[in-house]
């Protein structure tokens, strides 16, 4: 919530707002909670703004993935006075009159709605500056287009995956994760990942991140097969991998292996949201051959956690041993289809399509 207090002296005394607090969804049923951090600001044509933070959570604080995110709402300020938000903040609101959308504007990257569509990393391109690291990265760990494999993003594994270590930290042999942010409550992300593991548990994979504490991972790790001995040797295969961390319940770890039509081929992974709620992870070969088929699923709860919001991307890594197999992904998608700005049901109800 946000309070306001005015002096005539910088060093006070300071008197308050008798209709303090000015700004708040709190002991509401609001969608929007944790509303504060406000600023004040008028526009060129002298109309007052409040742009401050806000929680897509509704009470019951369950599932917000997308953290703290900046909201904007009028204000009234007349001289003499103080300043009067519009309460309370919702997804559909009413007030001033904006201008006209305006896309030439200065600085590189993609506007926040634009998504990702079909990025193949083309030789002499760099990596799009809106794309995050969850720690330093180690610049040599990544390369666009390597001699061999061009229209890929080469990810040279790091020891350490997405837990680390520690739990804590990434060490000085860095973390090969590399991502971008979810700014929808409905999306589809993907990529195909040309990978071919020759060591034991090195792996490779596409996640839904939060902290090294709270994410899920879904990926290609090469394992001995169930039960077999082969006289006395092992015989290591790729086998999807799936693992979730958190401070809640999440669901159990597998590994499966993965079927012998598939091997050794360029696959496509796949993240996607299935409802408000849950994310599902799938795998299918990345010519179209075999569509994406869902091998798992896990709540939004588990990386509900803080103001941050949470990341999808791609990772490499040895889980702990020593790696070499390179992982070249391309073809990535973000593709939001939909955002909820209330209460939403299960129905159309608080739902509006991008």
């Amino acid at each position: 919530m946000e309070t306001i207090a005015r002096s005539k002296n910088l060093y006070g005394p300071y008197d308050p707002n008798p209709a303090n607090p000015i700004l708040t969804n709190a002991n509401s049923s609001e969608y929007f909670q944790a509303v504060g951090h406000a600023d004040l600001f008028q526009d060129a044509r002298g109309q007052w703004w409040g742009v401050s933070l806000a929680v897509r959570s509704g009470p019951e604080w369950t599932t917000f993935p997308m953290g703290r995110e900046t909201i904007l709402t009028n204000v009234t300020w007349e001289n003499g006075s103080w300043p009067i938000f519009h309460n309370p903040v919702q997804g559909d609101m009413r007030g001033w009159s904006l201008p006209g959308i305006i896309l030439d504007l200065p600085g590189d990257g993609p506007f926040v709605d634009e998504g990702d569509n079909n990025l193949t990393f083309p030789p002499n391109s760099s990596i799009p500056p809106h794309f995050v690291y969850w720690r330093p990265p180690v610049q040599e760990n990544y390369a666009i287009s390597p001699r061999g494999h061009p229209n890929t993003l080469r990810l040279k594994p790091s020891k350490l995956n997405l837990t680390g270590t520690d739990g804590n930290s990434p060490g000085p042999g860095g973390q090969t994760f590399i991502s971008r942010r979810q700014v929808d409550t409905l999306f589809t992300f993907s990529f195909s990942l040309d990978y071919a593991p020759t060591t034991l548990h090195e792996e490779a994979g596409i996640t839904l991140f939060l902290t090294q504490n709270h994410h899920a991972r879904f990926g290609i790790t090469l394992l001995p097969l169930p039960n077999d001995s082969n006289n006395g040797t092992t015989t290591l295969v790729p086998h999807f991998t799936f693992h979730a961390i958190s401070y809640i319940p999440v669901p159990p770890s597998f590994t499966l292996p993965v079927d012998e039509a598939w091997r050794n081929k360029p696959l496509t992974l796949e993240l996607k949201t299935v409802n408000q709620t849950h994310y599902a992870f799938g795998a299918g070969l990345a010519d179209g051959s075999v569509p994406v088929k869902t091998i798992a699923y896990v709540g939004g709860d588990i990386i509900s956690w803080g103001f941050t919001g949470a990341l999808v991307g791609a990772y490499a890594t040895g889980n702990g041993g020593n790696c070499s197999a390179e992982a070249f992904v391309s073809d990535w998608t973000y593709e939001g289809w939909g955002q909820v700005r209330d209460n939403w049901n299960g129905t159309g109800l608080g739902l509006l399509g991008l």
